[in-house]
């Protein structure tokens, strides 16, 4: 069981110590005179500091758990001087109270002298005390004599002490605490206060504290019903003068032994429970967790929690082995007082006593959201809670607290602009108790910053009537579309990556100018521009080489002219040609001898050439195009391969079945050529097909019913010529069999005539 409150340091001791050699030069030279002072300074000042000592004592077991009971007559242990006379046995009350020659069973304490307890006595804590108050805690009384030299014992002689351990209040369940009674052999007394555990009651507040000769004779009153100054760790001092007097001092640390006796059976008691929690007038919520630092040599702890200072009518107990526990059950508005007391078989230590008060924190806020924002601003609004008791709402910037107000809104300034910031909230109350919960809301500051320019604008493609830019857009998050102008008048706005003029002059110069435009509808104030020309108008060719049937559709019919063609440094037989423009990607033409150049112009067509009077025998048509050849003479040209794409998505809508995707050649009627996929990537579907010549083609998906198409490798094998050979032979054969049975005839008849 250790002690608070003891101040005392060695550096003192050692003061002390020379102050006590001083005094005794003093008393050798003057013993005559000033004898009693001296020998009170030499007396008290002669007391060590240390450590708590742990003895063995004698357990009044006949007092345990008794009320208003003595115990006695008990040795002693030497002769003891009290008011001229010699004792060698003691009493001891269940009431505080030391008595020779007899002992009185009074409870209730009286002004010394006491003529109610009638006997020569020293009352260290005069009340109705009682070993085990209201059952809180088991208190008994111990007593042992110690020799001069033992036990680090500081008066120099034997001394018997006896003392109260874990003492309460009758009636109560508060515990008083422990305390002694040191009767030493030269005659002085020192009450020894060990534990004081209840403030309101344990610094004699209704108590007796003093020595008496007897009911009506001498005595030495410290205290009546009355806060004696005295503390944990404190003493308080009577030193014989003569046989009729004692000089008192008063209570202070100064002298007190830090000794404890515990029960036979080599167990010492815990120590006491220290830095309770919640602490002295704390708020907190009406479940709390209450802690405590572990004890030395505790087994468990005993939890008191009562509503009454004295500890009366608790609402909670609990024993535990953990140092805390979890309080429920608690009303709102509501100071509670608690106590732990730590167990072990030695005995049981008590805490000092703690309080606090019990509240419900205030709802939280409500609605919490953006009102207004600017740039470098954001305001917040909500509403408060209806607690009559709620006080103001802390305010916290993205972590970091910021102000507490009791209104309902908070204005955020000197903020950045375009960046998020989040405002958390918990809710007071005018006692102090905090919601734990936090609300929260997160907003923008205004973005007024444009995003950057687009970069790397520039013509990628051209013809004579139009004109392909691209860039690269910006990577600002919130960047939106681009704003176009040609000839400084606005054309489009568009989110892509390219913009393509059309409807052009040939040979012309045109400008393209952009700006860019965010989701807040912020303009960049720059403009990005360019200059480009379109191609001069092509030459049309002079003549067109293999099996050609090319209407010449209506210019409003043409969406797009694309001209490709080559001049060859030597040369060959196959040419490629790549276009860009539209679904047809390649021509590769391939000659019987020889060429050096050739040219191919593609048209796409908005729609069948009013000219061509058939539609394609086909379900869906994708689109029309018209393919002319030039630079090479008409029996040349020994086929041609055509590469085009179709949408994914076209191919889905029509059915999904992409080997049904046939390209139709008009010559004089619609032909299908053989036609298959030859690869794809994430939007199309890329097919080949062989053509005998050029003229108008349509990008079909092909029926269920119709004929499989014929696969045309060269214009030589003409179909018309191997059905010629074909039908007239049956004919010619049956007439050589009649032939020759005529001739067989009309040689037997010969033979027949002659013969």
């Amino acid at each position: 069981m250790r002690r608070c409150n003891l101040n005392c340091e060695q550096s003192d001791f050692k003061q002390k110590q020379s102050i006590m050699k001083t005094s005794r030069n003093i008393q050798v030279k003057s013993l005559t005179k000033h004898l009693s002072i001296t020998l009170f300074i030499l007396l008290m000042f002669s007391f060590p500091v240390g450590a708590v000592e742990y003895v063995n004592g004698t357990h009044v077991s006949s007092l345990d758990n008794s009320d208003d009971k003595f115990a006695g007559p008990m040795d002693i242990g030497f002769t003891f001087p009290f008011y001229g006379v010699n004792y060698t046995q003691f009493n001891v009350t269940t009431n505080g109270v030391v008595s020779f020659g007899g002992a009185a069973t009074t409870y209730a304490n009286a002004a010394l002298p006491a003529n109610t307890y009638n006997f020569p006595a020293v009352f260290p804590f005069w009340e109705d005390l009682h070993p085990s108050g209201s059952a809180n805690i088991n208190g008994y009384i111990l007593y042992r004599t110690i020799a001069a030299g033992d036990h680090n014992n500081p008066y120099g002689d034997n001394v018997a002490i006896v003392q109260w351990t874990n003492y309460g209040f009758f009636g109560k369940i508060l515990v008083m605490g422990t305390f002694q009674v040191h009767m030493v052999a030269n005659g002085s007394i020192v009450f020894n206060y060990n534990d004081l555990i209840s403030p309101e009651l344990s610094y004699g507040q209704s108590a007796t504290i003093g020595i008496q000769e007897n009911g009506t004779g001498n005595f030495s009153q410290h205290s009546y019903n009355a806060d004696a100054g005295i503390r944990s760790g404190y003493i308080i001092r009577f030193d014989k003068i003569n046989d009729t007097a004692y000089n008192k001092s008063e209570a202070s640390t100064n002298g007190f032994w830090d000794i404890l006796l515990y029960k036979d059976g080599g167990v010492q008691p815990p120590g006491k429970p220290v830095n309770l929690t919640p602490t002295i007038g704390t708020n907190v919520f009406v479940n709390p967790t209450l802690r405590w630092d572990v004890a030395d040599n505790a087994d468990d702890y005993r939890v008191v929690v009562s509503n009454q200072s004295n500890l009366n009518s608790p609402v909670f107990t609990s024993n535990v082995t953990d140092n805390f526990t979890t309080v429920s059950g608690l009303s709102e508005d509501t100071t509670y007082y608690w106590q732990v007391i730590a167990n072990n078989s030695g005995g049981e230590t008590p805490s000092d006593l703690c309080n606090f008060n019990a509240s419900i924190a205030p709802a939280s806020v409500t609605g919490l959201s953006e009102y207004a924002n600017s740039s470098t601003w954001i305001n917040w609004t909500w509403t408060n809670p209806l607690d009559s008791d709620f006080n103001h709402t802390m305010v916290y910037l993205n972590g970091t607290f910021m102000i507490n107000v009791t209104g309902t809104s908070y204005n955020a300034t000197g903020l950045d602009d375009n960046t998020d910031y989040e405002i958390q909230t918990r809710t007071v109350d005018s006692g102090g108790n905090i919601n734990s919960t936090w609300v929260n809301d997160s907003a923008s500051t205004l973005n007024t910053l444009p995003p950057a320019s687009v970069t790397g604008l520039s013509e990628s493609n051209s013809d004579s009537t139009w004109i392909e830019w691209t860039w690269i857009n910006p990577v600002d998050d919130d960047f939106n579309y681009t704003m176009v102008y040609l000839d400084n008048i606005f054309k489009a706005n568009t989110t892509s990556t390219s913009y393509t003029a059309t409807g052009l002059s040939a040979s012309t110069s045109y400008n393209i100018s952009t700006k860019t435009v965010d989701t807040y509808g912020n303009i960049n104030a720059t403009w990005i521009n360019d200059t480009a020309s379109t191609d001069a108008a092509p030459t049309p060719p002079t003549e067109s080489s293999g099996p050609v049937n090319l209407p010449t559709p209506l210019p409003e019919n043409v969406v797009n002219n694309e001209v490709k063609g080559t001049i060859f440094s030597e040369p060959v037989t196959s040419a490629d040609l790549t276009f860009t423009k539209g679904y047809i990607t390649l021509v590769t033409v391939d000659a019987k001898g020889m060429i050096s150049e050739v040219m191919v112009t593609i048209q796409k067509l908005a729609g069948k050439p009013s000219e061509i009077k058939v539609a394609p025998p086909s379900g869906a048509v994708h689109t029309y195009h018209n393919i002319d050849l030039g630079r090479i003479e008409n029996g040349d040209l020994a086929g041609a391969t055509i590469k085009f794409k179709a949408e994914k998505k076209w191919i889905a809508d029509n059915g999904g079945d992409r080997n049904k995707v046939v390209i139709m050649r008009y010559h004089d009627t619609w032909m299908a050529l053989e036609t298959k996929p030859i690869g794809e990537d994430d939007e199309y579907v890329f097919f080949s097909a062989r053509t005998p010549g050029f003229s108008t083609f349509a990008i079909t998906m092909e029926l269920d019913e119709e004929v499989a198409p014929v696969e045309v490798l060269t214009p030589e094998p003409v179909i018309e010529e191997v059905v010629d050979e074909v039908v007239p032979e049956p004919k010619e054969e049956t007439s050589y069999w009649w032939l020759i049975f005529l001739i067989i005839a009309i040689v037997g008849v010969v033979f027949f005539v002659y013969k």
